[in-house]
């Protein structure tokens, strides 16, 4: 450096630092004037996709910056940046417009066959991470994680074309071993798998805990997962829409009495007004594994005005459940919606709030949990819990898309349930912001849909959150009556 390093002075500050040939000057990108009133050689551009992509109001900031450099005898712009969303991203089109990109490739330690790492070809036990083995895309050897250091000795950069780049004799060279020209533009890339200092191992541990919580409707360890180990932009891509007649084809017989998987029972309520007035409940099954049973879906007719309608719901308040192996389990929690009638509904849940009978209200905001308290409203003082309907639609579209009994999160259904009931419960699609692919919003595929079956499947859900069971205890439990610390809601 011109000054002394270890003095401060106006050749070595934050912003600027003076060295024997050259000045580097440095600003935050986010400021159309930091990119005013500066000529240079090169310009360097640190976590490009964290700029914004209009620089207030002034253009690109690739723009911006590159305009400081190109009155130089020999520009450079160098672009570096962990990948963000694909969308938005200012790194992705840089890679596309490169003559060449670049990736490292690396010899088999067994077979001596170059190869880029891929993560397609990983092999391991998600039991026993210990078991964790490359597989040599050309012969198939395994390679172990310890092997790394000696081939990235070894390896090279180049493109799946078969150019390379000589880094003993600075040039680039065509798969035929003759020169080429150097290029104006090359992208390089990389990813984790190539660390010295990150493990195979640590790379799949990751992995497996991001694609958990992708199981439950969330998304932030996937997508920092995928920008930070995998070094790939995310992209956000419209869901798979499920079919409503591959549940009616997978329907399961049930007699009188419940699977005995089924450790936990709550009901759920949606309240209708109008001329089809009407309260519509599901009794849902919990089991171990976030897995859930439909035991029954009725519609009652009457406006929640009158008393009468009410009556269906107390006799299913009290109602019993059998299972296959003897055990009697009762309802341990009730939700109902008061987003419309809330005084009726207030006034029924108030004086039942012993049998744990609680209103809701549905919150439509991402990220917000599926419920978090409850507050004390209306003259009667009565319970009301908010829900982030967003976050538990987020989590029931996510198993409701799993296939397979045995796995995690499988929704079964009864043989009794109508064809309608699967229209409504699949019947709105996530819709997202354009500007703001982190925000978005369920809309209803058709605006005449009813979607009253998965606003129900919501406060089912809402309802075993707030009774927050303890499962593995309950399969433990082996009383008969449903009584005990078990069956007790603890929320």
């Amino acid at each position: 450096m011109s000054p002394s390093p270890d003095k401060r002075g106006p050749g070595n500050t934050n912003q600027r630092k003076e060295f024997l040939t050259s000045v580097l000057d440095i600003r935050g990108g986010k400021s159309a004037g930091n990119y005013r009133r500066l000529t240079k050689d090169v310009v360097i551009y640190d976590e490009l996709d964290a700029f914004d992509n209009d620089i207030e109001g002034e253009g690109s900031p690739l723009s911006l910056g590159d305009n400081r450099v190109e009155t130089s005898s020999f520009p450079k712009s160098i672009r570096g940046t962990t990948p963000g969303e694909d969308h938005k991203s200012l790194i992705r089109p840089s890679l596309e417009e490169a003559e060449l990109i670049l990736h490292r490739f690396l010899p088999c330690p067994h077979c001596g066959s170059p190869q880029r790492l891929k993560w397609k070809n990983f092999d391991y036990d998600e039991e026993d991470l210990s078991t964790v083995k490359y597989i040599c895309e050309v012969n198939g050897c395994l390679i172990d994680n310890s092997a790394l250091p000696d081939m990235d000795r070894e390896g090279y950069w180049g493109t799946d074309n078969g150019e390379y780049y000589d880094e003993e004799k600075r040039a680039f060279f065509k798969h035929d071993g003759a020169v080429m020209n150097t290029p104006e533009h090359i992208g390089v890339r990389i990813w984790s798998a190539y660390s010295y200092f990150y493990t195979w191992r640590s790379l799949i541990y990751s992995y497996l805990e991001a694609r958990r919580e992708l199981q439950t409707g969330k998304n932030k360890k996937m997508k920092a997962w995928v920008n930070t180990k995998q070094g790939k932009t995310f992209k956000w891509e419209k869901e798979k829409q499920l079919d409503p007649s591959a549940f009616e084809k997978r329907l399961e017989a049930m007699g009188d009495r419940i699977p005995e998987e089924i450790l936990y029972i709550t009901l759920s309520a949606d309240i209708q007004g109008g001329k089809d007035a009407r309260i519509e409940r599901e009794f849902i099954g919990w089991g171990l594994n976030s897995q859930s049973w439909g035991l029954g879906y009725a519609v009652y007719k009457g406006d929640a005005e009158f008393p009468e309608v009410w009556t269906h719901l107390d006799r299913d308040i009290d109602k019993k459940f059998t299972r296959e192996d003897g055990v009697e389990l009762p309802v341990s929690i009730t939700c109902i919606d008061a987003g419309y009638a809330q005084k009726q509904v207030l006034n029924f849940t108030r004086p039942r709030e012993r049998k744990r009978v609680y209103a809701v209200k549905g919150h439509s905001l991402p990220g917000k949990p599926v419920t978090n308290g409850f507050k004390r409203i209306g003259k009667n003082n009565a319970r009301l819990y908010m829900i982030g309907t967003d976050t538990a639609k987020d989590t029931i579209f996510s198993r409701l898309a799993v296939t397979g009994q045995e796995k995690e999160g499988f929704c079964h259904f009864p043989d009794n349930y109508q064809k309608g009931y699967f229209s409504g419960l699949l019947s709105e699609e996530k819709a997202f912001n354009k500007k703001d692919s982190n925000k978005y919003t369920y809309q209803k595929k058709t605006p005449d849909t009813r979607n009253e079956p998965l606003d129900i499947r919501v406060y089912g859900l809402a309802a075993f959150d707030i009774g927050n069971p303890n499962m593995e205890q309950l399969k433990q439990q082996k009383c008969s009556s449903g009584e005990g610390e078990g069956y007790e809601a603890r929320g």
